[in-house]
């Protein structure tokens, strides 16, 4: 009996062992599989972290010099534009926010990570902001201050673009898609990985991360663009129509220097940015290393730095 019963399965072994043979792959499925489930579980618990932060964000209109935050002024709201999520600059991830009021954009906000070199087990957490208000804008939290723009965000160009906006807004869509795909977007700075100059383009992605809704006052249509590398924006592109006529804007997620062109002709430059941290009185705001977290278990909080508060 013990014969008859090791014949059949030495035979089942040997089909297997030859089926692993002509395809090795196939022992690691279950492997590969269990992995990218993880994987998957770190990505959304991730997200989770960059919400949870963004919630304690509270971003409001306020053009009073006395840099304090109104519980009577109203908060603007917010809505997730795009996640990030990209293999290079040391494994780059986040979430790109916009704060509204009925429906125009305010102001615009990340919250991203990026593996530790020296310590790869965790991950430094970093805040950007910046201002597409005409007027002043501030963000707090826990009720103190710590970015407030009183200059204007943004700067709209006209005339650029010829046509006239449509009565559709479908069509409207596809203008201003053919507008952004008319205008580039290049980065100089230095590489992290070789300590020098280096010049790159950064692509469209193609589709609008924000389109105003239709009720939006004063003005008839709108959508929010990115220039980015991979899925993380190093340039947003604001494309509104009012009345007979487009305006574009430009508002920067770099430190770099940015030139955007349309054809041969400089549109618009951001100068490279410096010693940016802390500083909360300008247009675009970032807090570098602001949080350090584990990377397996981001709920696990190794350092938050206080946030530097205006007086």
């Amino acid at each position: 009996m013990s014969i008859a019963k090791t014949k059949p399965t030495m035979l089942v072994l040997s089909v297997l062992a030859f089926v692993l043979y002509l395809n090795p792959a196939a022992a690691q499925t279950d492997t590969v599989a269990k992995s990218d489930d993880s994987e998957q579980v770190s990505v959304e618990a991730w997200h989770e972290v960059y919400d949870s932060i963004a919630d304690t964000f509270v971003v409001q209109q306020h053009s009073s010099a006395t840099r304090e935050f109104n519980s009577q002024v109203e908060i603007l709201t917010r809505k997730t534009m795009s996640s990030v999520s990209t293999q290079v600059m040391r494994m780059r991830q986040g979430r790109v926010y916009i704060w509204t009021d009925k429906g125009l954009p305010i102001a615009l906000g990340s919250v991203k990570s990026v593996l530790n070199p020296g310590e790869p087990v965790t991950r430094t957490v970093f805040y950007e902001f910046h201002s597409l208000s005409q007027g002043g804008v501030l963000a707090a939290r826990d009720g103190n201050v710590f970015w407030h723009c009183e200059k204007p965000g943004i700067k709209w160009l006209t005339g650029i673009e010829e046509s006239k906006p449509s009565t559709s807004p479908t069509a409207r869509l596809t203008q201003m898609k053919f507008i952004a795909r008319s205008l580039t977007c290049t980065n100089i700075g230095e590489s992290v990985s070789h300590p020098k100059l280096v010049e790159g383009t950064s692509r469209l992605l193609p589709t609008p991360l924000y389109r105003y809704p239709a009720e939006t006052p004063d003005v008839l249509d709108g959508a929010i663009f990115a220039f980015a590398k991979g899925t993380d924006p190093d340039l947003f592109l604001l494309i509104e129509a009012r009345s007979d006529a487009w305006h574009l804007a430009f508002a920067r997620s770099n430190t770099r220097r940015l030139l955007i062109k349309k054809g041969e002709e400089l549109l618009w430059t951001f100068d490279e940015a410096r010693n940016l941290n802390d500083i909360g009185r300008e247009p675009f705001y970032l807090k570098w290393i602001a949080e350090v977290r584990l990377n397996d278990n981001p709920e696990t909080v190794l350092f938050q730095a206080r946030l530097r508060t205006l007086e």
